[in-house]
């Protein structure tokens, strides 16, 4: 007797309803918060230039951050898990702009949807990425692929980093997620964009990923100052 579900249809249904209830969590908490913004002129200056802006942050920073910029024309590139669906549910009810990524695709895959995140940078959409994400996430350790999407558009990375006065920190996940507090004074702090060469060689690879782990960290100390 054949499925009536089949596993990518209750895959989705699950994050659906998931992804509502964080969503509404996520409205919850947020429209508490007491928020300080840190050199904020510097996103009207890049825009001001025509340019649009490929943002990077720690995974765990997600809760905050995605309500930050519901007003935005923003798009992001969750993967195409059942964890990355219920991200895509939350994402889209804040109206982003959403292309799914391949975590286990063929490279033809892969190719398709990087390409598809670049065109649509270059529509006027700036970008949301957790550069210590997948594929292969580990906690405050930039992935060296978030360079491709800056040396491919010409935009610089701008370093964001968000700290919470009150928080809850998932300590037994990877990225040690923080969940703010309701009335909690949260800081985002914004740096000058980090510049990716047009011509970045292999051998420069490891020490620009570290340079932009060094801005992460400062940005995020600041921010931390700033509280």
């Amino acid at each position: 007797m054949p499925a009536i579900i089949s596993t990518d249809m209750f895959e989705n249904l699950i994050a659906e309803i998931a992804g509502f209830f964080y969503w509404l969590l996520n409205i919850i908490i947020n429209s508490t918060l007491r928020l300080k913004i840190v050199n904020e002129e510097i996103i009207d200056k890049i825009h001001q230039q025509g340019k649009q802006i490929i943002f990077a942050s720690w995974h765990s920073q997600f809760i905050p951050a995605v309500y930050y910029f519901r007003h935005r024309k923003m798009c992001v590139m969750p993967i195409t898990s059942l964890r990355g669906k219920i991200i895509t549910s939350v994402a889209r009810k804040y109206g982003y702009q959403i292309i799914p990524y391949p975590e286990f695709g063929s490279p033809g895959e892969r190719i398709q949807s990087t390409q598809k995140m670049l065109k649509t940078i270059r529509e006027g959409f700036d970008m949301a990425l957790a550069v210590d994400g997948p594929p292969k996430p580990e906690y405050h350790k930039v992935n060296p692929g978030v360079l491709f999407f800056s040396r491919k558009t010409g935009y610089g990375l701008v370093p964001l980093g968000i700290c919470m006065k009150r928080k809850i920190t998932l300590f037994w996940r990877w990225d040690k997620y923080e969940i703010p507090l309701p009335f909690s004074k949260v800081v985002f702090a914004f740096g000058e964009p980090f510049e990716v060469p047009a011509e970045l060689e292999v051998a420069e690879l490891e020490k620009k990923t570290s340079e932009l782990e060094e801005k992460l960290n400062g940005i995020n100390q600041m921010a931390k100052q700033a509280l």
